[in-house]
């Protein structure tokens, strides 16, 4: 499966392919054993077993800090989730300081209230006491919004834009079943409202925009989210002929300088357009790499037609990019805050769907003892090494990419963990590919330093979903280090202390 969690099971599996205990607890037996030994359990299948930080109900929180976190949101979230306006969230804010606030459309509190959750996470902590404090206020907002179940029975664009919003509080805590949940209930919300179908968003009114908008967000978040999970979408393809929406008009809201959002004006949705061929790409890796069909020799012949369509696809994405969101290009300049966020995801995105693109290679030849023997039992036509090289290319690209954008062209957002999952994908694709005994001394250390790399970038993110991120590379890392000192691979033999002397942290 295409799912991040069986990969790092599979990684587990390599690392100790010794058998297991069965516990004779139930519970136990339900959880794979390398999702339980990197304590991953509490973000997969259940809350988080220690206490989030907990605030006083009666207290309010001081309005500068609600400013700060609602700004943050706008600075850092917002380009690439652009379903709400700056200026209607600032002002239902404001209204609710009102000693008798007017009500608003439905569901505004909550939409509101989850924007302040997302700031307070994605908001640069200075120190553990605003770090702790910043924890506890998303905590707080988060658990204020509840959505029933009847909710569903009367669907809005309102009711989308807040699921959504649910669903990018969980990605940020590394929460991936519940992003699922949330994500999969907004898609059948727009489905039910029609915004799939051109009949129904139709025109050229900021209303029907408004529609499209938030119609390609959520098949964006669908697409993205299932692939990393290894689920179905809800997506149907040729159910869908909606337009992508109109680029907007910048002259419109330059008349009022309290509509301009923090990350600045976006004024075209290459974006979307962009990140929704990735999501058509996604699906196909989905359906035709990772598919739970029998494997048979027709089937082998077909995924890797499938693998060579979906490289070709991607590539011809790249090649009609933007410049503001060419992420190849290492010595563009530094464009504005919304499209330097916009180019960290689509390049990040771009690089994990070419790392499950080819992936297979890569659990496939660790069943042999060399690549060639790997080679040697599957068709000529697909070159394996070649595909091990774009895969290890990919995931030290995601690596740069990140590290680069969060210290140097972006630094606002360091703290934005939507990236985490991503990042540790790269770091245990890597860390499972360098266990070849073939990995020569100038490999391993190579790539040693391309994980360092990705543990920066997930300090920087100082929240519990990433911190526990952190540690599995580190673990990783520090096993690797372990089997690479091991007798049985001589060349390797004092590889041990040279990394401890590159690498002090993995003593």
């Amino acid at each position: 499966p295409s799912s991040h969690p069986a990969f790092i099971q599979r990684a587990y599996e390599r690392l100790n392919p010794q058998p297991h205990a069965v516990s004779e607890n139930g519970k136990d037996r339900q959880v794979p054993p390398g999702i339980r030994a990197w304590g991953l359990e509490r973000f997969f299948f259940s809350l988080p077993d220690s206490p989030s930080p907990k605030l006083d109900t009666a207290l309010f929180i001081p309005r500068q800090v609600g400013d700060r976190f609602l700004r943050n949101y706008f600075k850092i979230v917002h380009p690439y989730m652009p379903i709400l306006s700056y200026a209607e969230v600032m002002s239902h804010w404001s209204r609710l300081w009102e000693v008798r606030p007017t009500p608003g459309p439905p569901w505004t509190k909550e939409i509101v209230f989850t924007a302040l959750a997302i700031g307070a996470r994605v908001c640069p902590t200075m120190g553990q006491d605003d770090l702790d404090s910043a924890d506890a206020w998303a905590e707080h907002f988060s658990q204020a919004v509840d959505i029933p179940i009847t909710a569903m029975r009367e669907p809005s664009l309102q009711l989308v834009h807040l699921l959504l919003l649910k669903a990018a509080y969980a990605q940020h805590g590394l929460r991936p079943n519940d992003t699922f949940f949330y994500v999969g209930c907004a898609s059948r919300t727009c489905i039910a409202m029609g915004y799939n179908r051109s009949a129904a968003v139709d025109g050229f009114g900021e209303e029907t925009n408004q529609y499209r908008l938030t119609f390609w967000i959520t098949y964006i978040m669908d697409r993205t989210t299932t692939l990393m999970i290894g689920r179905p979408s809800t997506f149907r393809d040729e159910d869908i002929d909606a337009p992508y929406p109109h680029d907007p008009c910048e002259t419109d809201v330059l008349l009022d300088v309290h509509r301009i959002p923090p990350c600045g004006f976006i004024t075209d949705w290459s974006f979307v357009r962009v990140m929704a061929r990735m999501g058509k790409i996604a699906d196909c890796i989905m359906s035709g790499i990772y598919s739970s069909q029998k494997i048979s020799d027709a089937r082998d012949r077909l995924m890797e037609t499938n693998i060579h369509g979906c490289e070709s696809a991607l590539e011809a994405v790249c090649q009609d990019l933007p410049d503001y969101l060419d992420f190849r290009n290492i010595e563009g300049p530094v464009a504005n805050d919304w499209q330097e966020v916009q180019r960290l995801h689509v390049g990040v995105i771009y690089h994990m769907l070419r790392i499950l693109v080819h992936r297979p290679a890569l659990v496939f030849a660790t069943f042999f003892p060399s690549v060639a023997e790997a080679q040697s039992n599957i068709p000529a036509s697909f070159p394996l090494r070649q595909s091990l090289e774009t895969l290890i290319a990919s995931a030290k690209g995601l690596i740069r990419l990140a590290h680069e954008s969060l210290s140097v062209r972006q630094p606002d957002a360091r703290s934005d963990s939507s990236l985490a999952i991503y990042i540790v994908a790269a770091c245990v694709t890597l860390l499972y590919e360098v266990l070849d005994p073939e990995t020569t001394p100038a490999h391993a250390r190579d790539t040693f330093s391309s994980v360092e790399e990705a543990t920066r970038c997930l300090e920087g993110m100082k929240h519990f979903g990433p911190t526990a991120g952190k540690t599995i590379s580190t673990d990783i890392m520090r096993m690797a280090k372990n089997v690479l000192a091991c007798p049985a691979i001589p060349s390797l033999n004092d590889m041990g202390n040279e990394f401890i002397s590159a690498f002090p942290w993995l003593e």
